[in-house]
């Protein structure tokens, strides 16, 4: 029933959630998955169902990113640091939530420091989770450097458009998504495999025109 609860509200906020539904979203998210987070509670409780254990970050990205729920962001950003520190500390199917929530938030600073993780990373999970996380920034100046960082930094051919691609799932920033690939629509091309081309109109979803005639342009 959570599932299918989930996956309406990602119908509904990409059909109907405009500028001045956003706030009165974010509470019905808040009310709506609130009972269900106290009910599996935030972290893995021996012998529960398998189906909450896959259900819970979903659950947590959602109260976190949607609902704005402080208290998910803390827990978040607590289990981000504690990853950090010593990655077999917490629950690995929280991981790569808890370092995307903590990015919402997070300044200059945490981008640096998640940027100099990712280059470093020898384990691949770490390497997907670090780059996720720069796609997770919610600044506007961040956004812009995450989007530069993917054409100058050591991303492989199939993580140049990762960062990208997390940032156009919000509406906000969809434009800023659309202007890099267009002013740089030729470079992208040349670096991601040739199947991904042809995905790159793509960015140009929404609820406006005109970005579709410029991507047909």
């Amino acid at each position: 029933m959570v599932e299918a609860v989930l996956a309406g509200l990602e119908k509904v906020k990409e059909a109907f959630v405009v500028a001045d539904l956003k706030e009165p979203f974010v509470a019905y998210v808040r009310s709506t998955l609130a009972p269900a987070m106290g009910r599996f509670g935030r972290a893995r409780a021996e012998g529960e169902d398998p189906s909450v254990s896959s259900l819970r970050p979903r659950l947590l990205e959602w109260l976190g990113k949607e609902g704005r729920d402080e208290a998910v962001l803390d827990y978040a950003s607590s289990l981000a640091r504690a990853y950090g520190e010593d990655p077999a500390s917490i629950d690995p199917a929280l991981a790569s939530g808890a370092l995307r929530l903590s990015a919402l938030r997070g300044d200059l600073a945490l981008f640096k420091e998640y940027r100099r993780r990712f280059e470093k990373a020898e384990v691949p999970a770490d390497r997907g989770r670090y780059l996720a996380a720069l796609g997770s920034f919610r600044r506007p100046e961040i956004v812009e450097a995450a989007l530069a960082y993917s054409l100058e930094g050591p991303q492989r051919p199939q993580e140049v458009l990762t960062v990208a691609r997390l940032l156009n799932d919000s509406p906000e920033h969809r434009p800023a998504v659309w202007a890099w690939v267009r002013k740089n629509f030729k470079t992208i091309a040349g670096r991601v495999p040739p199947n991904f081309t042809a995905y790159l109109t793509r960015f140009t979803g929404g609820c406006t025109t005109g970005p579709l005639e410029e991507a047909r342009a």
